[in-house]
């Protein structure tokens, strides 16, 4: 099974984040910090105008991984058990909700920005 940094790295090579690039030489150097369920990262767009210049953009990019070692630290469900699958879909469940309040809040003067989400699921 890849671990979150290659499927990070291999989706980031796969052009996964359209136009944004991770922001760095190494996952460490564009890792601006660290959570319970997932890490943010820095990204950047390069555009360039008719005159041949280029203006850098830079953002933020939240992966959130929803799986048994990051959401089942208390009971240790078996793998592929109702319980963890039931607990699994909770925490996805609870991501979508947040996904959806942040693209329902744009414009508003708390949130910097929000261009997009994603979920791309596992099957390891």
């Amino acid at each position: 099974m890849p671990s979150f940094d290659e499927r990070l790295k291999a989706y980031n090579q796969q052009g996964m984040f359209g136009k944004w690039q991770l922001d760095g030489a190494t996952l460490e150097d564009a890792l601006l910090g660290t959570g319970s369920y997932g890490r943010v990262y820095k990204i950047c767009r390069v555009v360039r105008d008719s005159h041949g210049g280029k203006t850098t953009h830079e953002n933020a990019l939240k992966v959130v991984s929803i799986d048994a070692e990051t959401c089942d630290k208390e009971h240790k469900y078996a793998p592929g058990s109702p319980e963890l699958e039931k607990l699994l879909r909770g925490h996805l469940s609870k991501a979508e909700r947040e996904i959806d309040i942040l693209r329902k809040l744009v414009g508003e003067a708390n949130i910097a920005y929000f261009e997009d989400s994603r979920i791309i699921p596992r099957n390891d």
